[in-house]
């Protein structure tokens, strides 16, 4: 089997940080091979040289053995390499059908665009992968699991030779993900060679043949997916063993209730929502895709307020309608996605620190202390271990684990009552996900009720002292953390029968 792509001594260099250092590694003509490593290894930063997007400053890239250069993006698709990035590329007000065939569109005798055909070559596409969204359906109406399905979907129409994936399971269902590894194996019989960027170990050793390691933007070892195991490559990704990477549940105070949620519906999103959520307690909310958990605790947090029911904080009723009440009540909102609503990702690091908090950085004149500043930021880099060169670089420098540790460490400035965390350890490595389960049980040791919103199980079953299940809008189901399983959990979300 010889190589489709190869990589030798690939360099590249950003202000103050060595993003890929003399890295080398091979791709085989119809192969999964997975590439792992901890964030800011260097991984994103490849994927983005051999899609065109960033030009080497080292090094050689050869494609079925020829030296290749590649120009752009543009130039890189031509030459039979498609990309599926970590940050999805999509255009919101454009249809599926648009999107997938961007700049490709089919065209009649007189240059227009031929909507029939656009449509239906969209419409085969998508059932090819087992998709059902409808191409004349435009993208900003769709999930984030369903726009990232759009967006491997373009990939795939491209036809390519080589096709690297950036994290493409990050925003998909359990379903998603495996109509996508399915497809992937179909891809592979069909000599397509596939790069697969992924933090989700298991999902490397379910699809991937060959497993690159990478460290600082160095190669460290390639081995068979078949004769390694998850321990090894940790090891290998993180220069240490990682044990128990959720941490030792702690007792809850449960002195007194901090949050509590009485008759939350609004419109076919959920009904009747009644929770409580104690100091000190972490309280898992699962579900399947659509079952409104990011919708409640989006609500909750006053981005989309309730059409009716009540909210305490601390025994006080509160009447939070907006982002900045909720914040003033002392709830913190830990999104889904951060580039889109939780980061501002042109600002510098130390301003998106402090932007839930800025009276508190205040000198005497009513200007903002820029000594304070720093030094709170300071502060955040050193505790949340948050890796940059200076705290004034933009967040959008940064890998996406490091991005997560500046979303979490933002809210320690209102020092929150109440944590909505909403899948806080999304498209991050295993090291960084021992760490913010970390941070999670001192912020619950310290008194706050952390929601925790998650599509990953073993993250629910793990960090939970309660679980409460959705369904459909609704509670279905409460199970104490002591007593859950995966597969009880899933009993209740499908609709089962399961304990009330």
């Amino acid at each position: 089997m010889g190589n489709t792509l190869k990589v030798v001594e690939i360099s590249k260099e950003f202000p103050g940080v060595k993003a890929l250092d003399g890295f080398s590694f091979s791709l085989r003509r119809g192969e999964v091979h997975a590439l792992v490593g901890e964030n800011g290894a260097g991984k994103s930063t490849l994927i983005h040289i051999l899609g065109g997007v960033l030009r080497p400053d080292g090094g050689e890239i050869v494609l079925e053995g020829k030296k290749t250069h590649l120009h752009n993006a543009h130039d890189a698709a031509l030459k039979g390499i498609a990309v599926v990035y970590q940050d999805l590329s999509l255009v919101p007000n454009l249809s599926v059908a648009e999107n997938i065939f961007a700049n490709r569109q089919p065209t009649g005798r007189l240059g227009f665009i031929d909507r029939k055909a656009l449509n239906s070559a969209a419409q085969q596409l998508l059932q090819q992968f087992g998709e059902e969204t409808a191409p004349t359906l435009q993208v900003r109406h769709l999930s984030l699991g369903k726009a990232q399905v759009v967006e491997i979907v373009k990939a795939i129409s491209l036809s390519p030779k080589v096709l690297l994936m950036d994290e493409p399971t990050s925003s998909l269902s359990t379903g998603e993900v495996q109509r996508l590894f399915a497809n992937l194996r179909k891809w592979k019989r069909e000599g397509i060679s596939i790069l697969f960027v992924s933090h989700n170990l298991s999902e490397v050793f379910e699809v991937a043949d060959r497993v690159t390691v990478m460290k600082d933007g160095q190669y460290v070892d390639t081995m068979s997916a078949s004769e390694t195991t998850e321990d090894e490559l940790v090891s290998k990704m993180v220069g240490r063993t990682i044990q128990n990477i959720f941490g030792e549940r702690l007792q809850p105070l449960r002195h007194r209730v901090r949050l509590s949620v009485e008759g939350f519906s609004r419109g076919s999103d959920f009904r009747d929502v009644t929770f409580q959520i104690c100091e000190g307690e972490i309280v898992g909310l699962a579900g399947l895709v659509g079952a409104g958990r990011t919708e409640l605790g989006r609500a909750i947090f006053g981005v989309e307020p309730p059409d009716s029911g009540e909210l305490r904080v601390d025994g006080k009723i509160c009447r939070v309608r907006s982002p900045r009440e909720a914040i003033q009540t002392g709830i913190a909102y830990l999104t889904e996605d951060r580039k889109i609503h939780g980061l501002c990702l042109s600002l510098a690091i130390s301003d998106n620190l402090v932007s839930p908090n800025l009276r508190a950085f205040v000198r005497g004149a009513g200007m903002l202390s820029d000594r304070r500043i720093l030094s709170f930021a300071e502060l955040c880099r050193e505790r949340f271990r948050i890796i940059t060169p200076s705290v004034r670089q933009m967040v959008m420098n940064l890998s996406g684990g490091n991005q997560q540790k500046v979303l979490l460490s933002m809210w320690l400035g209102i020092t929150p009552k109440v944590l909505i965390a909403d899948e806080p350890t999304r498209g991050v490595d295993v090291g960084t996900k021992s760490e913010i389960y970390h941070h999670l049980r001192e912020m619950a040791k310290q008194g706050t009720a952390i929601l925790l919103i998650s599509s990953d199980l073993q993250e629910i079953l793990k960090m939970s002292d309660r679980i409460l299940v959705m369904r459909e809008g609704r509670i279905v189901s409460e199970i104490p953390g002591e007593d859950a399983t995966e597969e009880l959990v899933l009993t209740c979300a499908i609709g089962a029968r399961c304990p009330q």
